[in-house]
């Protein structure tokens, strides 16, 4: 909701990242949308006349807001990687430059991924980093990709949706999902299920749960 409500104040989504004078990635759109998730003073003690990682900015680093964490995972005051990153690159509804309009969205906002789950290799939730749809995994389930501590991963569609991904997904659908204008046909209703709550779900097994053949609850 809150890149919605940014959408509705600005007229566009935010930029996946803003750059400075030098053309080097500067800013996360995980900061311009701070207003709008109700961390106004940490927006305000940002400065965006440093870069992400700056003096100043350095010290809000154990400051990120919880949702940008796996439910169950956030340790306040520690926890400074998210696990939540939008798809980025021309073909996607976060191009370089300016922020897209939901309207220029070809495929339907409720067709497009905005937002998904990830997994991998730490990403500082300040820093002006995300998927690259030009050189991410469509495997589901790869960590250079969309991945999950649950076992199907969840991503926030362009409507505002929460969309859950079944494993008989395909690589190819998964691609057309993360297009804004590819112009591809709808997907097959049972590779995806809304979710009101993304909680719901089974949790991956640990090794000793594998070994058990059970896998616990999501936590809370």
């Amino acid at each position: 909701m809150a890149v919605a409500n940014y959408h509705d104040t600005y007229g566009r989504y935010p930029p996946a990242v803003t750059y400075d004078g030098d053309g080097r990635p500067a800013h996360s759109w995980r900061i311009l949308i701070l207003p709008y998730l109700e961390q106004r003073e940490l927006f305000q003690a940002y400065s965006f006349d440093e870069p992400w990682n700056g003096p100043n900015n350095s010290k809000l680093a154990t400051r990120m807001p919880q949702l940008f964490a796996f439910a169950g995972t956030y340790v306040s005051g520690k926890s400074t990687s998210t696990n939540f990153v939008a798809i980025t690159g021309d073909e996607t509804v976060w191009p370089r430059g300016t922020g897209m309009v939901q309207s220029d969205i070809g495929d339907g906002p409720s067709n497009t991924i905005q937002f998904a789950e990830y997994n991998g290799p730490a990403v500082h939730w300040m820093s002006p980093e995300d998927l690259k749809f030009e050189s991410m995994s469509f495997v589901l389930g790869d960590p250079t990709g969309i991945d999950s501590q649950y076992l199907e991963p969840a991503v926030g569609m362009a409507d505002g949706s929460v969309q859950r991904l079944r494993a008989e997904i395909s690589s190819e659908e998964l691609r057309a999902m993360c297009t804004a204008n590819g112009h591809e046909s709808e997907l097959p209703d049972s590779h995806t299920e809304e979710m009101e709550d993304a909680r719901l779900r089974s949790l991956k097994p640990t090794k000793d749960q594998s070994d058990s053949g059970h896998s616990g609850p999501a936590p809370n």
